[in-house]
C-alpha cells in the first residue's frame, strides 16, 4: 500500500504545482523567465542551458524526466517522449537537482569540447612544460644495497662485518625485499620501507655503509651505490600529461570568460561585485 500511496501523493503534488503555475499536463511550458539578481554562476549557466533547449534535447535529462514521471504513475501507457513533454510542462526540469547539475555540466563540457578541437602546437607544449617545470620534474633517485636486522642490537653486533656492498653472505636477517634495490625516489622508497627510512637514506652519504636506519620492519644498514639528481622530464616522456594539462587550463579559462560574457548578456552582476 505504501508505494501506490506515495505515487498518488507525488502526482498530486505535481498537479498542484502545475495548477499554481497556470498550466496543466500536455500544455507547452511558458518562455524561460528572465534572470533576477542576485544570481549565482550556476543560476546563469542553468538559465542559458534552458534558453538553448538543452533540457529538451539532452538524452540524460530526458531519461531522468521520463523516469520521474513513471515513478509517479507506473501504469501510464504513454511513451517516454510524451512523458518528457509533460514533465517539462509541469516544471520538473527546473526543480530536479540532478537535471540542474547535468545542464550546468553540459554547458561547461560544450566549451571544453570546443577548446579541444584546436590541438596545441609543439612550441606551445614546450612552453607549457617549461612553465610547469616543477610539476614535470623527475625526482632525485638512489640505487641502494641494504642489510636488514630485526632489532638495533643485532645490527650493532654485525656492524664490523660489513665491508663492501657485495660481501654480505651470512649477514643480516631474512626480509622479502631484495637487498639490491633499483633506483627509487624518496616517495617510492617510503612506500616500500617507510617515510622516515626514506628521508634518512636520501640524506645519507654515498659509497659507505650508513645507519642503522629504522624502517617499517626493523633496522637497516644502507650503502648508496648510485644517486641520480632530479631533472626535468623530456617532452616525449610526458607528452600526454602536458597536452591534457594545457588543454584543461585553456578550457577552464574559456569557461571563466564565458560566464562573464553570459552575465553581461543577461544583465546580471556578480554577487561579490561592489
Amino acid at each position: 500500500m505504501k508505494r501506490p500511496l506515495l505515487r498518488f501523493l507525488l502526482l498530486g503534488f505535481l498537479l498542484f504545482v502545475a495548477d499554481g503555475l497556470g498550466f496543466g499536463p500536455g500544455v507547452d511550458a511558458p518562455a524561460v523567465a528572465p534572470l533576477v539578481a542576485p544570481a549565482s554562476d550556476d543560476d546563469v549557466w542553468f538559465h542559458e542551458a534552458l534558453l538553448r533547449n538543452d533540457h529538451r534535447t539532452d538524452a540524460i535529462v530526458r531519461r531522468r524526466l521520463a523516469r520521474n514521471m513513471r515513478f509517479a504513475s507506473s501504469d501510464d501507457p504513454r511513451d517516454d517522449a510524451e512523458l518528457v513533454d509533460e514533465a517539462i510542462a509541469l516544471g520538473m526540469h527546473e526543480s530536479d537537482l540532478v537535471v540542474r547539475r547535468r545542464l550546468i555540466q553540459k554547458m561547461k563540457l560544450r566549451i571544453h569540447e570546443q577548446v579541444r578541437r584546436v590541438p596545441p602546437t609543439e612550441a606551445e607544449l614546450l612552453d607549457y612544460l617549461e612553465a610547469n617545470a616543477r610539476r614535470f620534474t623527475e625526482p632525485e633517485r638512489v640505487r641502494v644495497t641494504h642489510v636488514y636486522f630485526r632489532d638495533a642490537a643485532r645490527a650493532e653486533a654485525s656492524r664490523a662485518a660489513l665491508t663492501t656492498p657485495d660481501a654480505l653472505d651470512g649477514i643480516g636477517d631474512p626480509l622479502p625485499i631484495p637487498r639490491h634495490l633499483p633506483p627509487h625516489s624518496q616517495a617510492e622508497l617510503g612506500r616500500q620501507l617507510g617515510p622516515k627510512f626514506a628521508a634518512e637514506v636520501l640524506g645519507a652519504s654515498d659509497g659507505v655503509w650508513q645507519g642503522p636506519f629504522e624502517s617499517a620492519y626493523g633496522v637497516h644498514f644502507v650503502w648508496i651505490r648510485e644517486r641520480r639528481p632530479a631533472m626535468r622530464s623530456a617532452l616525449e616522456t610526458v607528452r600526454s600529461e602536458v597536452r591534457e594539462g594545457l588543454l584543461y587550463e585553456r578550457a577552464e579559462a574559456a569557461v571563466a570568460a564565458e560566464i562573464v560574457a553570459l552575465r553581461d548578456k543577461h544583465g546580471v552582476a556578480r554577487e561579490d561585485a561592489s
